[in-house]
């Protein structure tokens, strides 16, 4: 899957990234590149390479992720999670 990336994507691979999904409740992280086949969608909900988000839940059962991004939260499915790449604030 091709992945639009963030201008400092080669900084954020040297000092590593993984993905939303892997990313604990309560913790934030910074857009590092986000799946081209869904970009536009979640850069009109704000979600672009450089944003800062919060994972402020996760639903059972495999569920969606709920992600802070500002004042708003989204729902985000696990799979689009584990292919938006993410680096540490």
């Amino acid at each position: 899957m091709e992945s639009v990336p963030s201008a400092n994507t080669q900084a954020a691979l040297s000092i590593g990234h993984r993905n939303l999904d892997g990313i604990a409740v309560g913790a934030a992280a910074v857009v590092g590149a986000v799946p081209a086949d869904v970009a536009a969608e979640l850069a009109r909900e704000g979600l672009v390479p450089g944003a800062l988000v919060r994972v402020a839940g996760r639903v059972a059962g495999g569920g969606p992720v709920i992600v802070s991004l500002g004042r708003a939260r989204l729902a985000l499915g696990r799979s689009i999670c584990r292919s938006i790449e993410v680096t540490e604030p």
